[in-house]
């Protein structure tokens, strides 16, 4: 077929429409191929045949790229169809922001900058590097650096915010420089962006008082005077070293004491080190504020008409010349003066005293003092009358009497009578226990009052009826002690001097029981409960009206419920084997009487034994107790129920399995054993041959890989399995078919030097069909046993062969290759000195059959060759290249990866 296109023309057409859709281009059959690194594009795309590759050929019916490495393969048809790839570009938004920061640190978001970044037909990622005293981070608040890279995919980068701070290392003032944004073969963009390094400076603050030595509750302002504060100042006011008012430049307070110190800490917004500063101290002198107060007192109250009275008043606070105003009933009496006298008040008259103050600091300056209501008395006659608390009284009854004084003066005088003989004390009330029938108390009272006549009236007589008092008493009887728990009592109270209707209070412990009568039932009481009854007599003249019986201290005996258990001598066992159950009961009493039942039928005695030997499987075996015990409820009990197990004989046996038969010699082979009625741990003894390879093998599998051909497996069990007979059993047997291995031999490790070659001398023994050398790289022929080997670095060979009986053998051969180093510059100097002029390559001309390739930033070949002899002269097409980076491939068809990497020219 004719070529349409050159080879390296059809490898970066291809390249092109896998990455950028475009369509394949067309190479001739049979044309060799090599994988392309376009250095442009991130990662390495190569071809890959689909079909294993045999002796370095193969049929390629399509082609794809991956990234897995450089592999050579042979091209057999693809369609022509090439469209011209869109111009990649790199989109770059408005900036925004504005950069600010102090010096030694990197500006922190608001104070950042930004912008958006997209790109379209893009055959790389998008690299994003920030200039001098910059950082760029794809996060408003982490990840900043030198550099960022924004991921194409499909050559698509969607809007992607750019995030650009200062660096904490740009120094003092302003500072700029561009985002420079690449991708290969797209136009490059940048982006100004610019920012402020602002000094360090040391904040001060100063704060003044709008007033001191002030009266308390006077209110005052304080305002701080800021250096160095920046636009926005922090400010903390502190009285006392305590956090006081908002963050304000002022403070104000009304409530400061004397000796409070005020201060003002303030944060700097601005560059500022160290960013607080603590103000000067103003120490607050503060006079308590005082309450003028007046006190009058009259020189006499309760007086008789007439009579002259002086009034004094006694100020506080009041100053150094206080002005007083008397007021009587509310109107101006007297003069300005401390004392305002009278003689003409009258009864009920009332007296005060307004005073001005002229002290300092007092709020308010005026006060007015107590009032004093006069007393003026005209003549007057007293009389006294008394009252008795109680008449017709039991005997020691105490009986109060009271009297009420007519014009008896503020103090009185009292002489109590009885019969005519004095009693009691000075007082306005008498109180007597041991008055008898027909006393007769009367009063004699000594008036005070000012301007009476006469002065010592006798009251009225009050006559006693006295009658004598009786004792009453209770005790007491219980229907029953010495109960069982639960059973009712009954209690009855004897009364004497009850009255008609005495109270009966029960008392259980002390605390209140029952009601208002004259039993009590119980059936709850606990051992020791003591019961007591407290009476409240009604009748005339009891004394005391409460009494208390005597107390019943009960004995109970606590119910009790018997119950019973039962135990078997053994279960699980053979038919006929004799079975003893035992009961063991709780609360049966001294004599309790046993009922054995099987299935829920009678068995046994009255004993606490039962015994039988037989038992069939299922039986259920139970026990009733009827208990004689004391206080029993209810008196019979019922056991646990045993159910019996009981085994028929049974007889064991054995069959055994093989993993495999028929197998070749070292093959491992499993023999697997099933029982039959062998027990929960039967035990195994493997034969071989009838003999015991392993006699500490008791398991239920048997692995060997020590077989020969003609071998006979059997097994032996010993059962543990309940009645059981015979004991051992004898499994099947099973004879072993062990082909022969073959004997390989890969004719021992070789070493050669790079671009040599040298033969495997193998050997091997047996039917062998099938021989095979992996891997097959660098092989003359992998299924022969003697290939020629040229390897183009170390390999280990490894020979894998077959027999007709399906056995495998293999056998392994190093070939260590020694190769040659050579060095790739990265940069030449073709200028014509003569000195560095061409890209020399050592040793690269060992290797005849290499391709070398050259591409520029935008993907052109612009130097290409088979074979390094002449080196490159940075030229094209017969052109000086200019200066600038340009990207290699060099795949020297060794069978490794191909080389890829950059050179400069420097002109």
């Amino acid at each position: 077929m004719k070529r349409k296109l050159q080879f390296v023309s059809f490898c970066i057409f291809f390249l092109f429409s896998k990455v950028f859709g475009q369509a394949p281009q067309t190479a001739s059959d049979g044309q060799p191929a090599t994988a392309i690194n376009y250095p442009v594009i991130a990662g390495i795309y190569n071809w890959t045949n689909d079909s294993p590759p045999a002796a370095g050929t193969g049929n390629m019916a399509s082609v794809t790229a991956v990234n897995n490495g450089n592999i050579a393969f042979k091209v057999t048809t693809v369609t022509d169809n090439p469209a011209p790839a869109s111009t990649p570009s790199i989109n770059v938004g408005p900036l925004s922001g504005n950069n600010s920061a102090c010096v030694g640190s990197a500006s922190a978001s608001p104070n950042i900058q930004q912008f958006t970044v997209s790109g379209s037909f893009l055959r790389a990622n998008i690299t994003v590097s920030a200039p001098t005293n910059f950082e760029v981070s794809l996060a408003a608040g982490s990840g900043y650096g030198n550099s960022v890279t924004l991921t194409q995919t499909a050559g698509t980068v969607n809007n992607t915010v750019v995030y650009v701070r200062s660096a904490a290392s740009a120094p003092t003032g302003s500072i700029s420089g561009y985002v420079v944004l690449t991708s290969a073969v797209a136009t490059s963009q940048s982006v100004m962006v610019t920012g402020t390094v602002n000094p360090l400076v040391t904040p001060s603050i100063s704060i003044a008082a709008s007033a001191n030595n002030i009266c308390a509750g006077t209110p005052v302002t304080f305002t701080a005077t800021p250096t160095n504060g920046g636009s926005a100042p922090v400010y903390q006011w502190m009285v006392n070293s305590n956090p006081a008012g908002t963050n304000s430049a002022t403070f104000s307070s009304s409530t400061l004491a004397n000796g409070d110190a005020v201060t003002c800490v303030m944060t700097s917004s601005a560059c500022a080190a160290p960013a607080n500063s603590t103000s000067n101290s103003i120490t607050m002198n503060v006079t308590a504020q005082g309450s003028p107060s007046i006190t009058i007192a009259a020189s006499a109250n309760n007086i008789c008409m007439g009579t002259p009275v002086t009034f004094t008043a006694t100020p506080t606070n009041g100053g150094n010349t206080p002005v007083y105003q008397w007021m009587v009933n509310g109107s101006p009496a007297g003069t300005n003066s401390v004392t305002f006298s009278s003689s003409t008040l009258a009864n009920g008259d009332v007296v005060t005293c307004a005073m001005t103050s002229n002290a300092a600091c007092v709020a308010p300056a005026g006060a007015t003092s107590n009032s004093i209501t006069m007393t003026v008395n005209s003549p007057v006659s007293p009389s006294v009358s008394i009252a008795a608390s109680a008449n017709n009284i039991c005997f020691g009854t105490p009986v109060t009497f009271t009297a009420t004084p007519v014009n008896g003066g503020g103090a009185p005088v009292y002489q109590w009578m009885v019969n005519g003989s004095p009693a009691g004390t000075n007082s306005a009330t008498f109180s007597s226990a041991t008055l008898a029938n027909n006393d007769v108390v009367t009063c004699v009272m000594t008036s005070n009052a000012s301007c009476v006549t006469p002065g010592n009236p006798t009251s009225n007589g009050i006559t006693m009826n006295v009658t004598p008092t009786v004792a009453p008493s209770i005790s007491i009887a219980a229907s029953a002690n010495n109960v069982c728990a639960g059973t009712p009592v009954t209690f009855t109270a004897t009364p004497t001097n009850g009255g008609s209707s005495p109270v009966y209070q029960w008392m259980v412990n002390g605390n209140p029981a029952g009601t208002n009568r004259v039993t009590f039932s119980s059936s709850t009481l606990a051992n020791g409960d003591v019961v007591t009854c407290v009476m409240t007599s009604n009748a005339t003249c009891a004394a005391p009206a409460n009494a208390t019986s005597n107390g019943i201290t009960i004995n109970v005996t606590p119910q009790v419920a018997p119950s019973i258990t039962i135990a078997a001598s053994a279960n699980n066992i053979c038919m006929g084997t004799p079975v003893t159950f035992t009961a063991t009961p709780t609360n049966g009493g001294s004599a309790p009487a046993y009922q054995w039942m099987v299935n829920g039928n009678p068995a046994g005695t009255n004993s606490v034994t039962f015994s039988s030997s037989t038992l069939a499987n299922g039986d259920v075996v139970t026990c009733t107790m009827t208990s004689n015990a004391a206080c029993v409820a209810p008196a019979g009990a019922t056991s646990n129920s045993i159910t019996m197990a009981v085994n028929s004989p049974v007889n064991p046996s054995v069959s055994i399995t093989a993993s495999a038969n028929d197998i070749c010699a070292g093959s491992p082979v499993t023999f697997t054993a099933t029982p039959v009625n062998g027990g929960s741990a039967p035990v195994y003894q493997w034969l071989v041959n009838g003999v015991n390879p392993e006699p500490d093998n008791t398991t239920a599998t048997f692995t060997s890989s020590a077989l020969a051909n003609g071998d006979i497996i059997s097994c032996v069990m010993t059962g543990n399995g309940a009645c059981v007979t015979p004991g051992n059993a004898t499994s099947n047997s099973i004879t072993i078919n062990v082909n022969p291995s073959p004997v390989v031999n890969a004719g021992g490790n070789k070493t050669i030097n790079e671009g040599s070659s040298t033969i495997l001398n193998a050997t091997v023994s047996g039917n062998v069909t099938d021989i095979t050398w992996t891997p097959s790289l660098g092989l003359s022929d992998n299924k022969i046993l003697n290939p020629v080997a040229n390897p183009t670095f170390t390999t280990t060979y490894t020979l894998t062969v077959e027999t007709t009986d399906g056995c495998i053998g293999t056998g392994t051969a190093k070939v260590d290759v020694i190769i040659k180093d050579f060095h790739i510059p990265n940069t030449f100097t073709p200028n014509g000195d003569g000195i560095n002029d061409t890209w020399n390559i050592k040793y690269l001309d060992t290797y005849p059959n290499c391709s070398v390739q050259i591409f520029s930033r935008w993907g052109e070949i612009v130097y290409s060759s088979i074979g390094y002899g002449i080196p490159w002269d940075g030229t094209y097409k017969g052109s000086a290249l200019p200066s600038g980076t340009y990207y290699y491939i060099i795949n020297l068809k060794n069978g490794l990866n191909p080389i890829s990497g950059f050179v400069a020219i420097v002109r």
